[in-house]
């Protein structure tokens, strides 16, 4: 008996108690749904995060922040007596900032090529060519990170001249017809003073940027040197203890290859660091983590329907007992005889799963559709439920091997019975 006969008998064979076997299925297929929905929602949720966080590039930027002093009391539960040596290192709260410093400590360590204070400029608000004002943030280009221009270039951070990008949302509140329009135009910004005072600035509009979902930057970038002018006015009147505090430093390495090397020299210098794909892991574990817990589920399921595979391939064996002794006194071998119950598990695992994955892909469409006019109408960018081939594929395979393996008890049973005594039986 060839191996597609087996397949063949065990098809048939399966569908002789036809309620039985599609309770069965509807019970792998359960967990086959579970399983499928949620994996592709963490398909969909990492493909997301992974393209968006991605496409920033910034693989040169470390974050550097000081080590913090773990809760705000001693071992015997004591309120820690003040140390002004700790506000003279900048410590805010509990919270110990890093200073000018430590700034020149870092700029001496091998691979390090520039460094930015986290400090940003703040504009009181924009006013377009059309008179309307409307309120604006921009943080300080940095250089590695990749923009996504809809029209003209990111903001040049080696630019002496005022330069700024804005969203797209901007261009036509500003009164310009098309992102085309809006470049090169004067913008015309205020700012104030912590004093109070106010002061106009121009900056010449040098592109129209897509809004990254993930990645909120404000309203737009400026060039470094307009930063630092801005920031320099924002902070007139400010003591210095309130200007020369950073809570995080930006490290741009010369070698992007190199920026585990650098942060491991930072750390070891004494400072907490992080580089931009150690954030982007710790998103995507957070995801995996619940996706995860919610796959339990199905797969707790699916462990239940295993005792149906069981049951189901136990009743069959009782009922075709005198079959198997027949088969068997035909010459029909062990080995055959377990191959095709094994099979007609394997085949329970097979539809139910292929149901179940057929299912959440509907439900998945559905999902999408009614996020996307709902919910996830500002993420445009996020298809919440997406299928993969590989990840697809293995769900039903792994469902079949599960079922086949819960089928090799009664299966056993089926190659073990005696042919004499199987033909003798009721």
């Amino acid at each position: 008996m060839k191996f597609l006969d087996i397949l063949s008998t065990a098809l048939t064979s399966l569908w002789r108690n036809k309620v039985r076997t599609i309770l069965t299925i509807l019970a792998v297929f359960i967990g086959s749904f579970a399983i499928s929905l949620t994996s592709g929602v963490n398909i969909g949720v990492n493909e997301f995060i992974t393209t968006q966080l991605g496409s920033i590039g910034a693989k040169d930027l470390i974050q550097v922040q000081a080590k913090q002093e773990d809760g705000t009391a001693t071992d015997d539960d004591q309120p820690k007596a003040y140390n002004p040596e700790k506000n003279k290192q900048g410590a805010a709260g509990n919270f110990v900032q890093l200073q000018p410093k430590d700034v020149e400590k870092l700029k001496k360590l091998n691979g390090v090529k520039r460094i930015e204070t986290s400090q940003e400029p703040t504009f009181e608000y924009v006013e377009g060519q059309n008179g309307k004002k409307y309120q604006f943030s921009a943080s300080a280009v940095v250089p590695s990170f990749n923009l996504k221009m809809l029209a003209g270039k990111a903001a040049n951070w080696d630019a002496q001249e005022p330069e700024v990008t804005i969203l797209e949302n901007y261009v036509k509140a500003l009164g310009y017809k098309n992102n085309q329009e809006a470049v090169g135009k004067k913008l015309s910004l205020v700012i104030k003073s912590a004093e109070g005072e106010e002061k106009t600035v121009t900056a010449t509009i040098v592109g129209v940027q897509e809004k990254n979902a993930l990645m909120s930057s404000g309203d737009g970038w400026v060039n470094d040197s307009f930063a630092k002018e801005v920031l320099a006015f924002n902070q007139k009147g400010l003591p210095k203890s309130m200007t020369e505090n950073f809570p995080v430093l930006l490290v741009t390495v010369k070698d992007a290859d190199a920026a585990e090397k650098v942060k491991d020299e930072i750390v070891k210098a004494g400072y907490q660091a992080s580089t931009f794909e150690d954030q982007v892991k710790t998103i995507l574990n957070f995801v995996n983590a619940v996706t995860g817990g919610l796959i339990l589920f199905g797969v707790i399921s699916l462990i239940a329907a295993t005792f149906g595979i069981v049951n189901t391939l136990f009743m069959s064996v009782q009922e075709r007992t005198r079959e198997i002794g027949l088969k068997k006194a035909l010459g029909l071998s062990r080995g055959k005889v377990f191959q095709i119950f094994a099979w007609e598990a394997g085949l329970i695992g097979f539809f139910g799963s292929a149901l179940g994955l057929l299912a959440a892909m509907g439900t998945g469409s559905i999902i999408n559709s009614l996020a996307a006019d709902s919910f996830l109408s500002g993420l445009p960018q996020l298809t919440l439920v997406q299928f993969a081939v590989v990840p697809s594929v293995s769900i039903i395979l792994l469902i079949m091997l599960i079922a086949f393996l819960a089928g090799a008890l009664p299966a056993r049973r089926a190659a073990r019975l005696d042919p004499i005594d199987a033909l003798r039986s009721e």
